[in-house]
């Protein structure tokens, strides 16, 4: 995502509208910590009928514990709407995150009316804890295609 020690919600969101072009009923998003608040700002502006579904790692929304990070936040998001166009909504944590509390993403998770998977290690899932492939999130989804099929 462009500016990303720096990110500003309308830049983001800008950047999705010029790069995720074509979205339809078999379309996949996937979010990590910031993306997640961003892709459903993005979705939440959208006019489309249905998407697949959203798998959402360490995120957020309404709140956050990183004050630089407020504006991402601040827009009402209509939750009607979002589990409207999703048929799957899967929020994912660790216990032991260090940056995003897992009790942010359960609260995203119930808002969404999402299911809501707590590992009990995992922090925030991100390269410098040993994170850059993550197997139970490729299996979860699978899980779902296969259900779906």
């Amino acid at each position: 995502m462009p500016n990303s020690k720096n990110p500003k919600l309308n830049e983001w969101v800008d950047f999705m509208e010029s790069h995720v072009t074509e979205i339809d009923e078999k379309t996949i998003f996937v979010g990590h910590s910031l993306g997640c608040i961003a892709i459903l700002n993005f979705l939440n502006k959208l006019n489309i009928p249905k998407i697949k579904g959203l798998f959402l790692i360490s995120g957020f929304i309404e709140s956050t514990p990183i004050p630089e990070l407020i504006e991402f936040v601040k827009p009402q998001l209509n939750y009607s709407h979002l589990k409207e166009i999703t048929s799957i909504r899967t929020a994912i944590s660790a216990v032991d995150d260090d940056i995003i509390p897992f009790e942010y993403s359960k609260t995203m998770a119930e808002k969404l009316e999402a299911k809501f998977t707590l590992l009990k290690e995992g922090k925030h899932f991100i390269d410098r804890d040993g994170f850059t492939k993550l197997p139970f999130l490729i299996e979860e989804i699978k899980r779902h295609i296969n259900l779906q099929s």
